[in-house]
């Protein structure tokens, strides 16, 4: 094999192995995993296909060496081994799906099949439109960027494998400008595919920075509460002698009116008007009351009902989201309104979870691609929340139900506790 097949097929190689990173990450989380360990497992791979590619030159050898080698690479993530099989088998597949659609690209155009580095080329090309095709299907965090541009970057790949094809059909090129062509294809995909990485990950720090500084706030909201509560405590407990006197006098000369009113400015004094929501649980507590009170001072009546224990079994983390994109969206639809309406429940009965949110709105429904819009004033916003509720709901094996009416719009979810302690 000639230096140059050498560069063209390690090049191209690379390019698979990113591809196949790719596909995998589809299957697996790849947060479970040390970076320097994944990164040391591809390494290796893609040096050990290498060799065994420029080395023997054995279709079938090269086969089973990338089947076993991409069941090896799901190996490092968490998962089952049927799993992990049917991971492999699905990328191989597809490996070999782009292969043979290469193949009758090149026999269709009436010419002879051009060399291997060529035809590698052009199967890598289809390998990045599956890639963005799969990620729109099935890449959770992928698919808000994806909706924005999905046919632009379908469109790079297509456009560059009918150039290749195009150029051998007309005969305008030998064997070295086909190759210099293909290289540069290759390579401009490549820094296409980098940045859609790129642009992915800033919309998922983006994502998660906006979550840091919700529970930014909601801690320091339920910090002040539970200062202010503690103050008061404090404030009662230490007139409690002067109290308990205050109460026996007018128990013993039976002035019962004056007794209660007494008793109604003791706990007055005590509860804290913040503190809308205690079950114990201090992050459902914090985003609870953060969010009510956010509803106390823009709407004009709120209703709530809280009733479950203080610890589930339930990713707290998960049910924080639900919560806060619920009446987030409910808040933000209510103030627009007339009505100002918002209804809360939160229970827990015969071991399901029930979240009902109520709110009035303005009676207009707004539906793109089966999607519920939110009435937000940030368009890129739009439907997002209850998407994430949604989907967090659906990874816990729940239900969520959306009915609205002429003015009332409403959101039940159902999640089955697996146990409560």
């Amino acid at each position: 094999m000639r230096i140059n097949d050498v560069v063209i097929t390690a090049i191209s190689n690379l390019f698979r192995v990113y591809i196949c990173w790719k596909f995998i990450r589809f299957f697996f989380d790849e947060r479970k995993v040390e970076a320097r360990t994944e990164k040391a497992v591809y390494f290796i791979f893609y040096i050990g296909t290498l060799l065994f590619f420029v080395c023997l030159q054995s279709h079938g050898i090269n086969l089973i060496v990338n089947l076993a080698g991409i069941f090896l690479l799901t190996l490092i993530y968490k998962g089952s081994l049927k799993k992990k099989a049917l991971a492999a088998v699905l990328i191989y597949i597809m490996n070999c799906g782009c292969d043979t659609l290469a193949y009758f690209l090149f026999l269709n155009s009436n010419q002879d099949i051009p060399e291997t580095q060529t035809f590698s080329i052009v199967t890598d090309l289809l390998l990045l439109i599956c890639v963005i095709v799969a990620a729109g299907i099935l890449g959770d965090k992928a698919k808000k960027e994806l909706e924005k541009g999905f046919w632009v970057l379908v469109m790079i790949p297509v456009l560059s494998i009918l150039m290749i094809v195009g150029i051998g059909t007309l005969g305008l090129s030998k064997q070295g400008i086909m190759l210099c062509i293909g290289v540069g294809t290759l390579i401009i995909n490549m820094v296409v595919l980098y940045l859609y990485n790129m642009l992915q990950e800033a919309h998922q720090n983006f994502y998660e920075k906006e979550l840091l500084q919700q529970q930014i706030k909601v801690y320091s909201n339920q910090l002040e509460t539970i200062s202010q509560t503690q103050k008061k405590i404090r404030h009662v407990r230490h007139d409690m002698v002067h109290h308990i006197k205050e109460l026996y006098g007018l128990a013993v000369a039976d002035k019962k009116e004056e007794l209660l009113a007494y008793l109604k400015e003791m706990e007055e004094a005590v509860v804290n008007p913040k503190e809308h929501v205690c079950t114990g649980n201090y992050k459902i507590d914090g985003i609870l009351n953060y969010m009510l009170e956010k509803a106390e001072n823009e709407l004009k009546k709120v209703e709530v009902k809280v009733k479950i224990p203080e610890w589930l079994h339930m990713d707290t983390f998960d049910l924080v989201i639900i919560i806060g994109n619920l009446l987030d969206n409910a808040i933000e639809a209510a103030r627009q309104t007339d009505e100002k309406y918002l209804s809360f429940k939160m229970t827990l009965e015969k071991g399901v979870l029930f979240i009902d949110a109520a709110n009035s709105y303005c009676g207009v429904i707004k539906i793109r691609e089966s999607k519920i819009l939110t009435s937000k004033r940030d368009p890129g916003d739009h439907g997002f929340g209850l998407e994430s509720v949604q989907e967090i709901v659906r990874k816990h094996d729940g239900v969520t139900d959306v009915t609205y009416g002429r003015d009332t719009f409403k959101v039940r979810v159902m999640i089955y506790m697996k146990s409560v302690r």
